[in-house]
């Protein structure tokens, strides 16, 4: 599938934090991303105040089997949480930052701007906004959606979107997602605050979301034994398909990125020798990593 929003299509540009006195925030280094600047009114969500969290979450009924609140999704709440300070109840604000690595799919890089048509948006943007809804607890309503936009930061592009939701009558929050593609991984950072206290944490987060630094990932051309004249040969066998051809030209994507999905994924996957001397078992894996590459493609699309 490709992406976009409904209505107000424009590129957002986040004003540079140079311009911002940052010295003094604490730089955090984030595994598979990269460094954000922590604020002083933050802090990162630890001790016993995250199975304190998940117990909450438990009771509004949300699942969080699959919650992972490791080092490579990171919470940041206001400070004082972690040391159960009662003061810090009184204003609530959060900084999610996650990272799905993926298993063959390959993403764009978020150096590249994303050149979303007013279709890609307006699709985009309707299946964010059914598939947010279906996710809201029935205690919970949505009470705002914001369209989707295309954003810059710091010579990075994402797409971002808004909402304002309220859980029974407790005070309305903002939600925003900011989601960039990274080759192969997939980054969000997930920004919330009360509307009524706007004025307290909108410029803060704003800065905040202004140091974020991603470092591109770039697979390694030389895995499991293969060398770039091995990875290229892998490459060719896709894009002389006459099958595969005509699957990219129907739905107009280019088959280099298909070639590109295929050649490092077998080679990360399998040794060279595992690949030239075929078992039944690789012959099924490597089937189905062009069917997982092509069908991103198509997807995308």
């Amino acid at each position: 599938m490709r992406i976009i929003a409904l209505f107000l299509i424009f590129t957002l540009v986040i004003p540079s934090a140079k311009c911002q006195n940052t010295d003094t925030w604490t730089t955090i280094n984030i595994k598979d991303l990269g460094q954000i600047k922590m604020p002083p009114e933050l802090e990162v969500q630890s001790g016993s105040y995250v199975e304190f969290a998940k117990k909450e979450m438990v009771k509004s009924g949300f699942d969080v089997s699959m919650l992972d609140l490791s080092s490579d999704n990171l919470i940041f709440q206001q400070k004082g949480l972690n040391e159960n300070n009662k003061e810090s109840y009184k204003t609530y604000a959060r900084v999610m930052i996650s990272t799905e690595l993926s298993k063959g799919k390959r993403y764009g890089s978020c150096r590249d701007k994303l050149n979303l048509s007013q279709k890609d948006l307006a699709d985009l943007n309707s299946f964010l906004k059914d598939n947010g809804e279906k996710e809201l607890l029935s205690n919970t309503k949505l009470l705002k959606w914001e369209g989707v936009k295309e954003v810059s930061l710091n010579g990075m592009y994402c797409f971002s979107y808004s909402y304002e939701r309220q859980i029974e009558d407790k005070p309305i929050v903002k939600v925003t997602y900011y989601c960039f593609q990274n080759k192969d991984r997939f980054h969000k950072v997930i920004i919330s605050y009360r509307t009524s206290e706007i004025d307290q944490w909108k410029k803060t987060l704003d800065i905040m979301l202004s140091t974020l630094i991603i470092k591109e990932n770039i697979k390694s051309n030389n895995n499991n034994g293969w060398s770039k004249g091995d990875l290229e040969v892998l490459r060719l066998k896709v894009l002389e398909n006459n099958n595969f051809k005509q699957v990219a030209d129907k739905y107009r994507f280019k088959l280099s990125d298909v070639a590109d999905c295929y050649a490092n994924t077998i080679s990360t996957t399998f040794t060279k020798d595992e690949m030239y001397n075929q078992t039944k078992e690789v012959t099924e894996k490597a089937i189905n990593i062009i069917k997982n590459c092509m069908s991103t493609e198509v997807y995308k699309h």
